[in-house]
């Protein structure tokens, strides 16, 4: 990973020790549509290794069975700090990923290198819960259907839920309209970067 990109993630997904929000975020695993359906099918698996690339603060690690959080930005409850672009983990061990919002960075060559990695720790018909913001901000890896495809036939993914658009979720599961993206301001010291409601989700199955 080149040096300006990892200081940007290291920077933009700094942990803020005395933030009130901390424990807020904690509580509050369901931010996006689609995530408790994830969670429950991986449970479905009885999987014996989850791996959660770019858990920031491990919110699902009590309600996902046997998972590892591995985040570049060191966090209290990250388990593994690392990126994802060499695993320590063994081929075809690994039941299932969760990958929102981390393999959304850099350029091709370095997605290419993450789900490659992905796949090789991936056991047969292994799946990769996947959620990807679509934007051409600096740092940012545009996702989009045709780049979905792309990867898909490159690496000869299954697909085992087609890509569609999701939306950030209040606590009622209504749709987030007064959400405040306060972690964009806070790194661009600009009211006017806050990120997009919407979201790519997909999962691939090996």
């Amino acid at each position: 990973m080149k040096k300006d990109l990892k200081e940007y993630l290291t920077s933009f997904f700094v942990y803020t020790p005395d933030s009130l929000h901390n424990e807020r975020l904690l509580n509050r695993p369901y931010k996006w549509q689609g995530i408790k359906e994830d969670i429950n099918l991986i449970n479905s698996l009885d999987p014996t290794l989850v791996l959660d690339l770019g858990c920031g603060d491990n919110r699902y690690k009590n309600l996902v069975k046997n998972l590892t959080g591995i985040d570049i930005a060191p966090r209290p409850n990250v388990d593994i700090v690392g990126d994802f672009t060499k695993l320590n983990f063994e081929n075809n061990t690994v039941d299932a990923i969760i990958a929102y919002g981390s393999i959304n960075f850099g350029d091709t060559d370095l997605i290419t290198q993450q789900l490659t990695e992905a796949k090789r720790v991936l056991k047969e018909n292994g799946i990769i819960c996947f959620r990807a913001l679509s934007t051409n901000d600096k740092f940012c890896y545009n996702w989009t259907e045709e780049r979905i495809n792309y990867f898909s036939k490159l690496l000869e993914f299954k697909m085992h839920k087609e890509p569609t658009t999701i939306y950030r979720i209040n606590q009622k599961g209504e749709i987030n309209e007064n959400w405040k993206d306060r972690r964009s301001v806070r790194y661009y010291k600009n009211e006017s970067k806050k990120r997009k409601l919407t979201r790519l989700h997909w999962i691939w199955k090996k």
